[in-house]
């Protein structure tokens, strides 16, 4: 974004000035106030710095004169989209970077899923329905919840009742299979 100084001509040192107090202002981010700027450079000066100005009147008729609540507006707009982009190829990364594991955790979730002990089988399966949204609800609940989506009773019941933790494992098999079935 380009800043725009219109009350001095380009060059000079009120321009310069100017131009340092309008970065100074947009620097303070969203939360900005031309009366926080002043206290700063107030501070500043009383520790020997040399700040575009330390006095609220003159920055206030800088900010009238170059039109900073406007240029902090287009400023805060082009760094929300720069954010936005930035955001969007991070996620773009994130996904490239799971879609090089996909084959190394579909692997190792089998490999846990073929476990001998049931412990192991049973936190796999814990863990899948997890993440793909399935919860324990009772066959009631279920139910209800089916029918008021128009479902018939028999079929939400026999696919959603999820056995119990302490279900043996041929119980668990019959379950999975018949979630299989119905895909």
């Amino acid at each position: 974004m380009q800043l725009m100084v219109y009350g001095a001509s380009a060059g000079t040192a009120q321009y310069l000035k100017r131009k340092q107090a309008l970065t100074d202002f947009l620097a303070m981010g969203p939360g900005r106030s031309i009366e926080a700027l002043a206290r700063r450079y107030r501070e500043q000066r009383r520790h020997k710095l040399n700040p575009p100005a330390a006095s609220l009147n003159t920055l206030l008729r800088w900010a009238k004169e170059d039109r900073w609540w406007e240029q902090a507006a287009a400023y805060d707009e082009e760094v929300s989209r720069q954010q936005l982009k930035d955001l969007a190829a991070l996620r773009e990364r994130g996904l490239e970077q799971l879609a090089e594991l996909e084959p190394d955790v579909i692997a190792t979730f089998k490999e846990l899923l073929q476990s001998r002990r049931d412990d192991v089988r049973l936190r796999a399966v814990e863990a899948w329905f997890d993440r793909v949204g399935v919860t324990r609800l009772s066959v009631t609940q279920v139910t209800q919840l089916a029918i008021k989506q128009g479902e018939p009773r028999s079929e939400v019941a026999q696919a959603h009742a999820l056995p119990s933790d302490d279900a043996p494992e041929e119980e668990w098999e019959r379950w999975l299979l018949s979630l299989a079935s119905r895909g």
